[in-house]
């Protein structure tokens, strides 16, 4: 069982409306609260027939994976790491 986030709007004399957030075609109206709900249900139900939820991957690298190691053999690298533990180990 898995839960869903709806929308629940009362149309002020005119019964509810609900709607699934991230889904904005799966709503439905009721006279009552339970009624838009049990509706919206079942067209959520209708909606996610045959469907299914895939992964896939996809072949990219981070943009900052680029960047990483590339000051590990500047002189003064290590000179700075020192200086930011210092600074951080005054802070707490």
């Amino acid at each position: 069982m898995s839960k869903v986030s709806v929308l629940l709007e009362d149309g002020h004399g005119e019964g509810f409306l609900a709607t699934v957030l991230g889904l904005p075609e799966c709503k439905a109206r009721g006279v009552s609260r339970q009624e838009a709900l049990d509706n919206v249900r079942k067209v959520l139900l209708e909606h996610l027939q045959g469907s299914e939820i895939v992964e896939i991957d996809i072949e990219s690298e981070h943009p900052l994976l680029k960047r990483a190691g590339i000051f590990q053999d500047d002189p003064q690298f290590q000179d700075m790491l020192a200086f930011i533990e210092a600074d951080r180990r005054d802070k707490f």
